[in-house]
């Protein structure tokens, strides 16, 4: 199984997206499906853990180079393209290295951030938005070493 590897010299931050999530519900594949707020439960992503160091996890709804609120969407349609919705998630929760974190977002949240220390070494960061008794993954998470 391929791993996502942080804390290299050579990549200081890794993005990864909801389409690259592992789990048991079908896949979000398309730009389409993502804008249209789409919802699976895959939430799961492999890591693999460079070097010892703290880390800071970003989880968005938008990706950083058309950004938006959680909540909202984004303040720009480049290639207008898409029909994007709203989704209402109240918090997010992450689970790496035996570490479990939740917050809540606020309302002008563009990202809620997790900074967490990991060792060397392969483990599953699994991320979840959530809203009310349901939670799906993550559309878009960036790590990057501090």
């Amino acid at each position: 199984m391929p791993y996502n590897t942080i804390g290299s010299q050579e990549q200081k931050e890794i993005k990864l997206t909801i389409q690259h999530a592992i789990g048991e519900d079908g896949g979000i594949w398309k730009p389409e499906q993502v804008a249209a707020g789409m919802k699976n439960t895959n939430n799961k992503h492999t890591i693999r853990v460079e070097k010892a160091g703290w880390y800071q996890i970003s989880c968005r709804r938008w990706p950083k180079e058309c950004t938006g609120r959680i909540q909202g969407i984004p303040s720009e349609n480049p290639k207008k393209m898409f029909e994007y919705k709203t989704i209402q998630p109240t918090h997010v929760r992450i689970s790496i290295a035996n570490q479990m974190f939740e917050k809540a977002i606020e309302p002008n949240d563009e990202s809620v951030d997790f900074k967490v220390y990991l060792e060397p070494g392969k483990t599953l960061l699994t991320n979840d938005f959530i809203e009310g008794d349901k939670q799906y993954g993550v559309y878009y998470t960036y790590i990057k070493s501090l």
